[in-house]
């Protein structure tokens, strides 16, 4: 019975060391997010044109102690002629 006393100390003692180290700040944050819209069909104006654009955005940004420093880039494209950025 000794040994399973033991045990049961020991895997309390690692979930607790887990929960102190899951609540303890981070020093710093990297974070990524990507926006993609895709949109395929025609005009009201012309419905026998089919026209399709892709939108993306994507935003990285670092954030340490108070420091922040973030970058943003967008694409759009689109079917129609001349419309390309």
């Amino acid at each position: 019975m000794r040994g399973a006393a033991d045990g049961q100390r020991a895997a309390g003692s690692w979930l607790a060391a887990l929960c102190f180290l899951l609540a303890a700040p981070a020093a710093a944050q990297l974070r990524l997010v990507n926006l993609a819209e895709v949109q395929s069909g025609g005009l009201p104006v012309d419905e026998a044109v089919s026209q399709r654009s892709v939108y993306q955005q994507l935003n990285l940004a670092y954030t340490a102690r108070g420091f922040e420093v973030s970058l943003r880039g967008e694409t759009f494209g689109s079917s129609a002629a001349g419309s390309y950025d």
